[in-house]
């Protein structure tokens, strides 16, 4: 029959039919009284593990996101910003609240998500008398947090929702309020879609099973636009469906609106599309860096540079769809009508010996992440140089829309956005995803940039140690002058061991 719906549209319309289990009810988003239509609303895009150190926007040598770079000539671009943390868990959890992991303190892969006293401070709860909200995440980790602000959005939609097939059990509506302990206990516990062992002995790997038969199914219908296998993120998905219904999403909203959506490209695996697979190869040789002695997988150049090259053809696969989505902003008249802020959470890493970001190591290409925000109407270009962190990203909202300094952030006012820049400006990034939660932190990596220099403090049983780099005359970071101990340098290390000292009190 010409109308026969095909199993794959079947399985993307299963996915949305269980939004109504997960959240307050739709009709909330499109009868939200308190909203006023005078007030700008708010678009966040986040492109998980972008790294701006692998985008020409940011001095890349090869050309990467052109369709991106296309849209910052009329933005505003902050080319010395900084991510919370380095991996998924602190770093959006520093983005969404305006606090540093010191603070918010969802340090781990298996944090219950922000501390208690902080689950009110974030920017669906500093939006929620004005705007109506929207959360979507495809990333798993960063969508607990969605879970634990459930009292401030609106609308949460399934991390499953966009995806081409369904498979896990945690957004279920049989857990529609337990999310989070159905994800720590099921899907990541019995089923362990993460690293380790299965709590079942047979129940995991029957799972695991199963999903190998569909993934080979689904490579083998797909090879052809997919050579190297789909896009996954424990559930596979194509580029271009997710932009589909990013724009039926964004096509939806009423205004004003607070708009969260967390895409997971270009988040390994790294799965290019076939007009862009293999075609940067040996095109462009990066400096060999020797291998750090925090590498965890010590792995050959050769290694890095092929993995370097499938992310950044994935960055093009994903950028040509990301143009329709841009266009789709522009030509639906919503950028007249909100500020769009693209960024990502952390960035990723393919030197040193380490490819990817859940590292120890603490160097730009994790670090410095793209921001680029679009004002209402906006179609002038502003670079800003000064260095910018991802808690400022909140703070800076609530000032421009609302005319509301949030009390608890530690972020300061973008330049731009009523700040100033300010060169000699402090800016950290932490990861202490091996300490305790709830104690002090004594085991960490810690970045303090500031004034053109970078001081990291590596802090384990085996190994302390210091480095200091200029970023403006090294920006690879290959010569360490901490044992030189300029003065700059002796000042920082006072600087941040102070501030250790200052976060460090409450749990003492």
């Amino acid at each position: 029959m010409k109308n026969m719906i095909s199993r794959r549209d079947f399985l993307k319309l299963a996915s949305f039919l269980p939004l109504s289990y997960f959240s307050n009810p739709i009709e909330k988003l499109f009868n939200h009284e308190s909203a006023s239509d005078e007030l700008p609303g708010v678009i966040v895009l986040v492109f998980d593990a972008l790294s701006a150190k692998n985008m020409h926007l940011y001095g890349y040598p090869l050309q990467t996101m052109p369709n991106l770079e296309a849209f910052a000539e009329h933005k505003t671009v902050y080319h010395n910003h900084h991510s919370g943390g380095t991996f998924t868990i602190p770093g959006t959890a520093s983005l969404l609240s305006g606090l540093y992991p010191w603070s918010h303190r969802a340090l781990t892969l298996g944090a219950g998500g922000v501390a208690q006293k902080h689950v009110s401070h974030q920017i669906f709860s500093a939006f929620h008398d004005s705007h109506k909200s929207v959360g979507y995440s495809q990333n798993k980790y960063s969508d607990s947090f969605l879970y634990q602000f459930s009292k401030y959005v609106d609308m949460h939609i399934s991390s499953s929702a966009f995806n081409y097939e369904r498979r896990m059990l945690y957004n279920t509506p049989l857990f529609e309020n337990d999310g989070q302990v159905a994800f720590s206990s099921l899907d990541d516990n019995i089923f362990k879609v993460g690293e380790g062992y299965d709590a079942s002995l047979f129940f995991g790997p029957a799972l695991r099973l199963l999903n190998l038969v569909r993934d080979t199914l689904n490579d083998r219908a797909l090879k052809k636009d997919y050579p190297q296998g789909l896009p996954d993120c424990t559930e596979p998905f194509l580029l271009s469906d997710l932009v589909d219904d990013a724009i039926k999403t964004l096509g939806a909203l009423e205004e004003p609106s607070l708009t969260y959506l967390h895409f997971h490209p270009p988040h390994h695996p790294y799965r290019p599309t076939a007009e862009y697979s293999g075609s940067l190869y040996s095109i462009y040789a990066p400096p060999e860096k020797p291998n750090h002695p925090l590498s965890s997988e010590q792995g050959s150049y050769v290694y890095m540079r092929r993995n370097r090259q499938a992310y950044d053809e994935y960055l093009l696969s994903w950028d040509a769809e990301v143009a329709r989505l841009l266009d789709f902003l522009h030509t639906s008249g919503l950028l007249e009508k909100n500020f769009v802020v693209i960024t990502t959470d952390h960035g990723e890493m393919f030197d040193r010996g380490e490819v990817g970001h859940f590292t120890r190591l603490m160097y730009a290409p994790l670090i410095h992440i793209p921001l680029i925000i679009s004002s209402p109407g906006q179609n002038t270009r502003e670079d800003v140089y000064a260095p910018t962190s991802a808690v400022d990203v909140l703070p800076s909202l609530a000032r421009k829309i609302l005319n509301f300094d949030p009390p608890w952030v530690e972020g300061v006012l973008l330049p731009s956005f009523g700040g100033v820049e300010d060169f000699n400006r402090s800016v950290y990034t932490i990861d202490a995803k091996q300490n305790a939660e709830f104690s002090p932190l004594e085991t960490f990596s810690i970045a303090l940039t500031k004034e053109g220099h970078r001081l990291i403090y590596y802090k384990y049983p085996n190994y302390e140690h210091f480095e200091f780099y200029s970023i403006e005359e090294d920006p690879e970071e290959v010569n360490d002058l901490y044992a030189s101990k300029p003065s700059l340098a002796v000042q920082m290390q006072e600087e941040m061991l102070q501030k250790l000292d200052e976060v460090n009190q409450p749990f003492q």
